[in-house]
């Protein structure tokens, strides 16, 4: 009896040891080269020259760390870059955060022997620039407020800001790849009377994934002398 208990023991103990976080996607940054590195380590240090990945042609990378290493880590947090000056800790910084060990502590990946997510690396997204410019400069400011939109695979409750006419979608249930927000820009077309929502990027901030995306929403404005009414195929879209 008392040899079984060892093995069973052993083989778990093995089998923690064998399991592996993978991330795997695509690399954006300002300037990227053809080829290159991408550089890594905990939040908290500098980066390394020698713990890197390499990214392709294709920008495609993939990063394997074992969870039995993760959470030997003085930090939680994971930092990809691919420039080795940028400070870990700057919010502003050209980096990508990603939460390894509340991935690997939540409980929807208990049944999974290796967890693997797809996500981009996006390493300009905390310190991109842009012309500001606001919905009222264009008497859009209707157009500015809380929405609702049911499609056939999720319900989003919508948030159109009036600075760089933001657009934030949150979204009733995970995407496939876990994703939980989105994140854009909106616009009206006042000749065709057409509302659209331009997806950027879906997100999951509590993971530190992110998605690039490119997807736009369109949306007829019926006007009407109560709230504003909106026909699309997409789905079902009210204003709050």
């Amino acid at each position: 009896m008392k040899k079984i208990v060892i093995l069973l023991l052993l083989i778990v103990s093995l089998k923690g040891f064998s399991q592996n976080l993978e991330l795997f996607g695509k690399v954006e940054s300002y300037g990227l080269q053809e080829t290159g590195k991408i550089y890594w380590t905990e939040e908290g240090k500098q980066f390394d020259p020698k713990k890197f990945i390499p990214f392709g042609k294709d920008r495609a990378f993939r990063f394997k760390i074992a969870i039995a290493e993760i959470k030997k880590l003085n930090s939680p947090v994971l930092v990809f870059a691919t420039d080795i000056k940028q400070e870990t800790t700057n919010p502003n910084s050209c980096v990508q955060r990603i939460k390894v060990l509340e991935i690997v502590n939540a409980s929807e990946f208990d049944n999974l022997k290796n967890i693997a997510l797809n996500t981009d690396l996006v390493l300009n997204l905390n310190c991109e620039a842009g012309v500001y410019y606001d919905a009222r400069m264009e008497q859009l400011e209707q157009f500015v407020g809380s929405y609702t939109l049911t499609t056939a695979d999720n319900f989003r409750t919508i948030r159109l800001g009036n600075d760089l006419k933001r657009y934030n979608g949150y979204l009733s249930k995970q995407t496939k790849d876990y994703m939980t927000t989105e994140v854009g820009s909106w616009n009206y077309d006042k000749e065709q009377k057409i509302l659209s929502f331009y997806v950027f990027r879906q997100m999951n901030e509590q993971y530190g994934l992110v998605l690039s995306m490119n997807n736009e929403y369109n949306f007829t404005v019926k006007q009407s002398e109560g709230p504003m009414l909106f026909e699309s195929e997409i789905g079902v879209l009210k204003k709050r």
